[in-house]
């Protein structure tokens, strides 16, 4: 049983802020956290986000409106609906890819 149970949306790619509240709230393994979506986008850091997440075993996220988008531009590759599908594509491997598209 978790410790303390934490839950946030619309991180938006700030990784910076995000890594500056869980210190605060002196977040660990312990814990749980819940991301109700928009982990993506706007900020300059969401494959950080992402990757941060992935590395996690006590964070569960929900999908928002922008991981929806990403998720229908990366099946029909369609890279004018969603300009930075470039970047998570040299950015992730392809299994991380894969892992976030399930």
């Amino acid at each position: 049983m978790a410790r303390f149970t934490y839950v946030i949306s619309d991180i938006h790619g700030q990784f910076d802020a995000l890594m500056e509240m869980l210190e605060q709230i002196g977040f660990s393994e312990e814990d749980e956290l819940y991301i109700l979506g928009d982990v993506i986008d706007r900020g300059s850091k969401s494959i950080e986000c992402i990757q941060w997440i992935m590395s996690q075993d006590n964070v569960l996220t929900l999908l928002g409106n922008h991981e929806i988008i990403l998720y229908d531009t990366y099946i029909h590759d369609a890279k004018a609906v969603y300009p930075s599908l470039d970047e998570i594509r040299e950015k992730l491997s392809q299994e991380q890819q894969e892992d976030i598209m399930r």
